[in-house]
């Protein structure tokens, strides 16, 4: 919950310090999703090893072509096989989809939202309803409806009351 104190001051009592901290406990919880491995990245990292097979036999093949079509010039079908492994670089794959979710989780984390889960920016994929009940922690403090948006599964009229039955415990 949040709370605006203006004009009092405020008493705080310290019951944790160091590793008993919440802090503790967040850093924790975000060193263990960054060494998580997601689905995704070990889909990546098995289409990768294909991926460098099938690259290695391109850039064999690319040096065999300029070979035969220029024999008298090797260094130039070394050239070719080497642009074809540079240019493919299968390594890529299997660098960039880890890379990408563990900057998505930095960014996010600087605008305040922990990622306890690297593999939940894959269930994000099926998400299509939010609902958010926290006045003072999400928006300024001051209770505002902005709009109902009604869902596949829900009226308008339905989500209000739902929200109102909330609100009164």
């Amino acid at each position: 919950a949040g709370a605006l104190n203006l004009d009092q001051t405020l008493v705080v009592r310290v019951q944790q310090v160091g590793a008993d901290s919440r802090l503790s406990c967040i850093l924790r919880l975000a060193e263990r999703a960054a060494q998580q491995r997601p689905a995704v990245v070990t889909l990546a990292d098995r289409y990768a090893s294909h991926l460098l097979g099938a690259v290695l036999l391109l850039a064999l093949a690319s040096a065999a072509a300029w070979l035969w079509i220029d024999p008298a010039h090797p260094a130039r079908a070394l050239l070719a096989a080497v642009a074809v492994l540079v240019v493919t670089c299968p390594c890529a794959l299997s660098l960039a989809t880890p890379a990408a979710m563990l900057a998505a989780a930095g960014a996010l984390a600087r605008r305040g939202v922990l990622v306890r889960r690297l593999d939940a920016f894959e269930a994000l994929a099926t998400v299509d309803t939010v609902m958010f009940d926290k006045t003072g922690t999400l928006t300024k403090g001051r209770a505002e409806l902005g709009g109902i948006i009604p869902s596949a599964h829900w009226q308008a009229d339905e989500m209000l009351r739902l929200a109102a039955s909330l609100e009164q415990a």
